[in-house]
């Protein structure tokens, strides 16, 4: 009596999780290439720089400059606002 083997079938978690097995391709022997001359060092650059631009004004600079607009128009009451924003826009070359 012939008797038959019978496959035992993996769950479908367990087939999915093992890699395809690749074929390594056949090792040529490597052909030898001249030696190559080290690369030239790339010049070091210098960031970019804006000097038409300055920097943005600070605190400091702008109440100065605020103050100093307050005191030319004769120090009224109630203009703070409007002198900061003028010093703004003046600090800042906005007219």
């Amino acid at each position: 009596m012939a008797t038959k083997k019978t496959e035992k079938k993996q769950p479908a978690w367990k087939a999915a999780a093992k890699p395809a097995k690749a074929k390594a391709p056949a090792a040529k022997p490597a052909a030898k290439a001249p030696a190559a001359k080290p690369a030239a060092k790339p010049a070091a650059r210098k960031p970019e720089t804006k000097k038409s631009e300055s920097p943005a004004p600070t605190y400091q600079m702008i109440n100065r400059r605020a103050y100093e607009i307050w005191e030319a128009k004769g120090r009224p009451e109630g203009t703070d606002a409007e002198n900061w924003a003028q010093a703004e826009r003046e600090l800042r070359g906005q007219g």
